[in-house]
C-alpha cells in the first residue's frame, strides 16, 4: 500500500508551492480526507491490478469490501468542509486529479452518480474559499 504524506500531497498543489511546510496548516481535515481516499482508492485499483496479470478475477468479498472502504472514504472526503484556503485548494486539485477526463460530467467520480454530493460539497468549498476573498 502506498503511505501518502502531506508533504506528498501538496506536492501537487501549485498554488501553494512557495509555501514552507511551517506555513502548511496541520489541522486541516482535508488533506486526511483525501489521504484516506486515496489509499482506498489504491488499495482497490490493486486488487484488479493482480487479477489483471493472473487473468483472474480477484474474489468477490475482496472486490465489496475494498470497494466499499473506497466509497466510504470518498463520502467522508465530501462531508468534510475545509477549514482553510489551502485545504479547499488540496480537495479541489485531488478531485480534478481523480476525474476522468472523457466522464460526462463531474457526478462521474461518484460510484452511484449521486451529483446533489457534488453540488453540496462544491458549496462548502465555496464558503470556506469566500473567508478568503
Amino acid at each position: 500500500m502506498t503511505t501518502v504524506t502531506r508533504r506528498g500531497l501538496m506536492a501537487g498543489t501549485a498554488a501553494l508551492s512557495g509555501l514552507s511546510d511551517s506555513a502548511l496548516p496541520v489541522d486541516e481535515p482535508a488533506f486526511a480526507a483525501i489521504a484516506r481516499h486515496r489509499e482506498a482508492h489504491a488499495a482497490h485499483a490493486e486488487l484488479f491490478k493482480g487479477s489483471n496479470r493472473s487473468n483472474q478475477d480477484p474474489p468477490a468479498v475482496l472486490t465489496r469490501a475494498a470497494g466499499n472502504a473506497e466509497a466510504a472514504a470518498l463520502n467522508a472526503l465530501l462531508g468534510t468542509t475545509p477549514t482553510t484556503l489551502a485545504g479547499a485548494v488540496a480537495v479541489c486539485r485531488y478531485i480534478a486529479e481523480r476525474q476522468s477526463p472523457d466522464a460526462p460530467s463531474l457526478g462521474a467520480i461518484f460510484w452511484d452518480g449521486d451529483e446533489h454530493k457534488a453540488i453540496a460539497f462544491m458549496q462548502r468549498l465555496a464558503d470556506c474559499m469566500a473567508k478568503y476573498a
